[in-house]
């Protein structure tokens, strides 16, 4: 709890589930602890503000850190960048009442016609890849979700488990899959990246 402002505490304190509340305080608290170094000072005095959008940032006179969380279920990451905007996402999978819905409604349109060449028994897997991809490349830009994910085509096979993605302002995002992940849940995540 040292590592966490009054801030940090407060929004806390909004989660209906304390467990979502304990979880939400362990990765702040390890965000603070890594970017201490960066700007020279106690983990709960680390300056963080947001983006237009809602992603969280260093707050300019700091120093030069690019970072990102995701989280889901018990199991967060975080990534660290001095040059590049970052973005992470990680998915633990679990089951998805309207898998086909949800996928249409979230696939570019050659990622539809993949989805319907899916087979069944791996089309859950498919959705989560493709938008752990998605959603990094989307933090990465600094828009998240308000740039609509069919937009972003990923793809929904395995292979090639890296690759880039040109946003609508021009911008070059790379990102690759990351596998071999000490998590013992079913999962898929990914990290992207591109210059501010």
């Amino acid at each position: 709890m040292a590592c966490l402002n009054a801030q940090d505490l407060q929004r806390a304190s909004k989660f209906a589930r304390s467990k979502d509340a304990i979880r939400y305080m362990a990765s702040r608290a390890a965000l603070r602890s890594a970017l201490a170094g960066t700007c020279n000072c106690a983990p709960h005095d680390v300056p963080l503000t947001t983006q237009e959008h809602g992603k969280p940032i260093l707050k300019a006179a700091t120093g030069a850190m690019h970072f990102n969380v995701t989280h889901s279920d018990a199991w967060a990451l975080i990534v660290l960048h001095p040059d590049q905007a970052m973005g992470i996402d990680l998915e633990v999978h679990r089951p998805i009442d309207g898998l086909d819905e949800l996928a249409l409604s979230v696939c570019s349109a050659r990622e539809r016609v993949d989805w319907m060449a899916t087979a069944p028994a791996d089309r859950l897997t498919a959705l989560y890849r493709t938008w752990a991809r998605k959603e990094a490349c989307l933090k990465a830009i600094g828009t998240g979700l308000l740039t609509p994910a069919q937009q972003v085509d990923m793809g929904l096979s395995p292979s090639p488990s890296h690759g880039s993605w040109r946003s609508e302002d021009g911008r070059n995002v790379w990102w690759t899959d990351l596998g071999g992940l000490p998590i013992t849940d079913e999962h898929s995540a990914c990290v992207a990246w591109c210059t501010p």
